[in-house]
């Protein structure tokens, strides 16, 4: 039954590519007729933040010391720019954008994660891949990819801040 199923849609198919003068060049030719649908607004984003200042007013800021300590460990001169902390399951979590010094974007989104004695490990392949950092894949428990709720709400506050640093606002 189901194989009479799928050769009748395979053949349907190729009816279907082949319509019209039945010439391969038209079955391959794209298609260029223009759609003006308009996005459905119901299906906006609600990871992406709308009002910076508001999802800011819910983020902690990492201290100078982590900064200094995270930007002494990257391999190339670079700044880390939006940079928020949070911690989960024993750990302090670091999640901030790179910039090298000509203000141009090196890596985004990075997590770096401190242990309960305050050793700093990178979380992100690119966190790992731009120090000199261990991997946090050694961390038992840790979110190195920001899999649980108060790692992942670090995303927000990076996206806003960069968006509230951009826009001026």
């Amino acid at each position: 039954m189901w194989r009479a199923t799928i050769t009748a849609a395979i053949l349907l198919l190729m009816t279907a590519c082949t319509s019209g003068d039945g010439t391969e060049a038209e079955a391959l030719a794209p298609d260029t007729s223009e759609t003006t649908t308009a996005p459905d607004p119901t299906l906006a984003d609600p990871a992406v933040p709308t009002d910076p200042a508001a999802v800011l007013a819910d983020c902690t800021p990492v201290t100078a010391e982590d900064i200094q300590a995270i930007e002494a460990a990257l391999t190339e001169p670079a700044t880390l720019v939006d940079a928020y902390t949070t911690t989960h399951a024993g750990y302090r979590y670091v999640m901030a954008n790179v910039d090298r010094p000509d203000g141009t974007r090196l890596t985004s989104a990075d997590i770096w994660v401190i242990d309960h004695t305050g050793n700093l490990h990178a979380g992100t392949s690119s966190a790992v891949e731009y120090s000199n950092l261990p991997d946090a894949e050694t961390l038992p428990g840790a979110d190195r990819y920001g899999n649980t709720d108060q790692v992942r709400a670090l995303t927000s506050c990076v996206i806003a801040s960069a968006r509230q640093r951009n826009t001026g606002g």
